[in-house]
């Protein structure tokens, strides 16, 4: 009989580079549209190896190519109001299922495959796909460094943009499937 899955979440804060977890803490680690945001990839996959027990899962999601959005202009406009957005992020990396797929292997991580998937839609009105837009992290981080008066006239802008365009979207994941080495004549 295997122990229960222990559950923790890096939402709170933590380093994932320092992961505040037991070495072999978990069956499972899960890392949703975040592979990209590393910054020292290298040593937040060697935290997640860490915190694996031998042959646990490591899944992970990523943007692959062909995704689009009705909200390209939009960020067009919040770089007009918020200057450049400051970056780390690497999705090209992870956009490509060969490229991605060579960084699990060189971090250590066995048996990996990688199953790209399609979803599209529609937004219901501008409005959702504004909500939609400002609600990720590093656009809602960009939105509270503006003034109100920026911030309202951003906002302005965007739905005029926004009433205009196509509210079609088409997401495109790479999904990431990897286990941590099994234990020695396992």
């Amino acid at each position: 009989m295997r122990a229960p899955v222990r559950r923790g979440s890096t939402s709170a804060g933590a380093d994932a580079c320092a992961l505040p977890f037991d070495d072999g803490a978990f069956d499972v680690v899960t890392c949703g549209l975040a592979l990209s945001h590393f910054a020292e990839r290298e040593r937040a996959l060697a935290e997640v190896l860490r915190v694996l027990r031998p042959s646990g899962l490591f899944v992970a999601s990523a943007w692959a190519e062909g995704s689009s959005f009705p909200t390209t202009g939009v960020g067009e406009i919040l770089d007009r109001y918020a200057g450049q957005a400051p970056t780390t992020v690497d999705e090209e990396t992870w956009a490509s299922c060969r490229r991605g797929r060579a960084v699990l292997r060189e971090a250590g991580f066995v048996r990996i495959s990688v199953r790209t998937e399609t979803f599209a839609g529609e937004f219901a009105d501008a409005r959702r796909a504004l909500d939609w837009f400002v609600a990720w992290p590093l656009t809602a981080a960009r939105l509270t460094q503006l003034g109100s008066k920026a911030r309202a006239r951003f906002l302005d802008d965007a739905r005029k943009l926004l009433a205009t365009e196509s509210l079609a979207w088409r997401f495109v994941f790479n999904l990431y499937v990897a286990r941590s080495a099994p234990r020695p004549g396992a």
